[in-house]
């Protein structure tokens, strides 16, 4: 299991084990992200191999994952990722000064917005408003990476915006290629 998913268990209610409650409900999904990933990594392990030679590692091994579900997955998981490190950056940061205060709010901004593009994915919208929520993200993310470098933010909270920043740019190029935007139309990294 991944620090991430350890995190995440931490943060659920309920979560000692033998109580029922939201951590059985949660633990399943986490076997079966899991076994996508498993998954994900047989496929990618075939790809690098000879391509004609016949596989055996198993039935998943034999079927490459095309690009877009491979994209799928990648944007699901940092999208998870992300949702947790910008809740843990508002925990952590004290609004006691105000660069701090004014980083708080743009935290508060990408996480509202982080909360939009799950919505929206989660609705099933269309790909344009999938794209545009992966945009906004990425966009207010790249405003408070460059507000902190400018600022007087401490090394290390510079460092976990630029973290921050690049988990967004991810996301929004894995959107791009999922929801089919033309590279003519695509923005500058």
């Amino acid at each position: 299991m991944s620090k991430v998913d350890m995190l995440l268990l931490e943060r659920t209610p309920d979560s000692a084990p033998g109580a029922s409650g939201p951590a059985d409900d949660f633990a399943p999904d986490l076997r079966i992200e899991e076994d996508i990933h498993s998954a994900f990594q047989a496929s990618l392990e075939h790809q690098s191999t000879d391509e004609g030679a016949d596989s055996q590692g198993g039935p998943l091994t034999a079927y490459p994952v095309p690009a877009r579900l491979r994209n799928a997955i990648e944007a699901g998981r940092a999208i998870c990722y992300l949702d947790h490190m910008v809740g843990e950056l508002i925990d952590a940061i004290p609004p006691s000064k105000p660069w701090q205060r004014r980083l708080l709010t743009q935290l508060a901004t990408a996480e509202r917005e982080i909360q939009v593009l799950r919505m929206t994915i989660a609705l099933n919208r269309n790909a344009q408003e999938i794209h545009a929520a992966g945009l906004l993200v990425h966009a207010t993310l790249a405003s408070a990476h460059m507000a902190s470098i400018k600022g007087r933010a401490p090394l290390l909270m510079k460092g976990e915006m630029r973290f921050a920043h690049e988990i967004s740019k991810r996301i929004k190029s894995a959107l791009e290629v999922i929801c089919d935007v033309p590279r003519s139309r695509r923005d500058a990294p």
